[in-house]
């Protein structure tokens, strides 16, 4: 099992890998700038500046919606949130460029003024926009195929020749799912929903059924309405009165109860 210890290294070496990408994004517009515009070198790294910080932050902010609400779909719904999302990069950049280029000196006591790019320079940097987010996207998604990879992996290891499928009921019909897949699974009224690592499944199995069907030392029933993968928790923080707020692969949040964060903080020992 990988104890969410385990995985704050996998975070931070996430992290780094980013700043490295910023920076390289940043040295790229300083030589665009020194190879084409005549100023002096500090205003060189103003522009650059301009032009990255807001990429990098608005980048962070796709990235964090891409992981939990997107690359877990399937693959056609993937592929079709991808051109609402780029435009929104896009324009959301531009806006928050022609925002910091506003801000003079004295814009505290002159005020805010920000004109906007003619049109060819609008265009080229909607397209830059488009370009950038297709990067953005792409590294969101190896970061997200990694995590999954590590996990699998860590399955594989935490219970070798054990079975790695289940047989449920879904939809009137029995569907074997394999257990590396499932993230976790609630109760829903009448019905079980199972966070699979792509998309969700509803099934008319109990959760106490669930329980009694998983292999203990891969699956944990945190809650009364909770059963999550060991190995899919990425963090866990206290929520109060003895609780955990689990942090799992999915970018899906649930709640320990206090027994069932007694349960897993012994398991993290």
């Amino acid at each position: 099992m990988t104890s969410p210890e385990d995985r704050l290294p996998r975070r931070d070496q996430d992290a780094k890998l980013a700043l490295c990408l910023g920076v390289l994004l940043f040295l790229c517009y300083m030589i665009v700038f020194w190879l084409t515009v005549d100023q002096s070198p500090l205003r060189h790294v103003r522009d650059a500046l301009v032009n990255t910080a807001p990429a990098m932050l608005i980048g962070t902010l796709m990235h964090g919606v891409l992981t939990p609400f997107v690359w877990p779909r399937r693959a056609l719904v993937q592929l079709i949130v991808q051109i609402p999302l780029a435009l929104l990069f896009a324009s959301s950049w531009y806006l928050a460029i022609i925002l910091a280029r506003s801000l003079g000196g004295n814009w505290l006591t002159e005020g805010i003024s920000a004109p906007p790019f003619v049109y060819i320079a609008f265009v080229w940097q909607m397209f830059q926009g488009v370009t950038l987010y297709a990067a953005i996207a792409l590294f969101s998604l190896v970061l997200y195929l990694r995590r999954q990879l590590a996990t699998r992996s860590a399955d594989v290891a935490a219970a070798p020749g054990q079975p790695d499928t289940l047989l449920v009921k879904v939809d009137g019909e029995l569907t074997s799912l394999n257990l590396s897949d499932i993230i976790s699974i609630s109760g829903a009224g009448d019905y079980s929903e199972i966070t699979l690592s792509r998309g969700k499944r509803l099934s008319t199995t109990s959760l106490n059924t669930f329980e009694d069907r998983l292999p203990p030392d891969r699956f944990l029933r945190v809650h009364r309405s909770h059963i999550i993968r060991l190995s899919a928790v990425e963090k866990a923080e206290p929520a109060g009165n003895g609780r955990l707020l689990i942090l799992l692969s999915s970018g899906e949040t649930v709640t320990a109860s206090r027994s069932g964060a007694r349960a897993l903080r012994s398991l993290s020992h």
